[in-house]
Parts: C-alpha cells; structure tokens; sequence
C-alpha cells in the first residue's frame, strides 16, 4: 500500500486504532479530498461548526490547532506503519481571520521523513476566499517498547 493510500486508508477508517481518543465532533466534520505520494502530501477539508467558533463567529484559533496536529498525525502514523507516533511539538502561525460559515482546507505535508523522528507542514485555506489562514509545523517521533507505558 502507498504512502497516499495509507493516509486515506486511516482517515476513512473513521475511528483509526491509534486515534481513538479523536472527537467523534472532529471526525465527523473532515472530508478527504486526495493524496499524492510524490509530493508526500494530502488534503483535507473541514465543515466550519458552530462549536468551532470563538465569540466574534470566526474560527477559535485552538480548534484550528487541533486540526493541524490531527491531519499531521494522520500522516506521521502512515509513515510509522505498526509503530505508535507522539506528537513532540507544534508550531502554527495565525496569518489571517476567517468567518465560521466558511469551509478550512489543509493540505498537509511531509517535509523529512526518518526512521525515528518526522517534520510535518501543514497550511490553512479558506475555500471560498483562497485566503491563507494559518500555518503549521510539527514533529513526531516514533515510539519504539521502551517508550510504550511510561508516560
């Protein structure tokens, strides 16, 4: 199976094994759009909710960061194969405000892919203005048996 097959195999799968603890909420509001295994990216879209939104109707910046770490995960756990994936850090810049009635496209990237560690980008969109919203970089690492069980 390809990279980009892996990616939509666990996204479609809708409760992956290794993501169980996902909110149904956030499941159920993202669409796969495609994959591609040469640029080792992937695209995502996302139905903009009412609980999705800060008090101004806009989308809550930590929402928007929940999905960057879930669509970055998902594309480190298809690298990882069997291995279990941690998030160790991410970063996301806020470029741009966007209304809650809108629809977010992510298009997340692998950047470098390693036996142990992996760095992810991911970038925001607006699907009806085309406007940037927000950016993101994250690294994982692949947890090996003497990880599992000590934190």
């Amino acid at each position: 199976m390809t990279w980009a097959e892996k990616v939509e195999y666990i996204f479609n799968r809708r409760k992956p094994q290794k993501l169980e603890q996902m909110s149904e909420m956030v499941n159920n509001s993202m669409e796969f759009i495609s994959a591609d295994d040469e640029k080792m990216e992937y695209t995502v879209e996302i139905r903009i909710q009412k609980w999705m939104e800060n008090p101004r109707n806009e989308l809550h910046g930590g929402v928007c960061c929940t999905f960057f770490d879930t669509t970055t995960a998902l594309a480190s756990i298809a690298l990882a194969g069997e291995k279990t994936v941690a998030t160790v850090d991410l970063y996301t810049n806020f470029i741009a405000r966007m209304p809650g009635s809108e629809t977010l496209v992510i298009k997340t990237k692998v950047v470098k892919a390693g036996r142990t560690f992996t760095r992810l980008s991911a970038e925001a969109h607006s699907k009806e203005s085309g406007k940037l919203i927000a950016t993101c970089m994250s690294n994982y690492t692949v947890l090996n048996e003497a990880h599992l069980g000590k934190y």
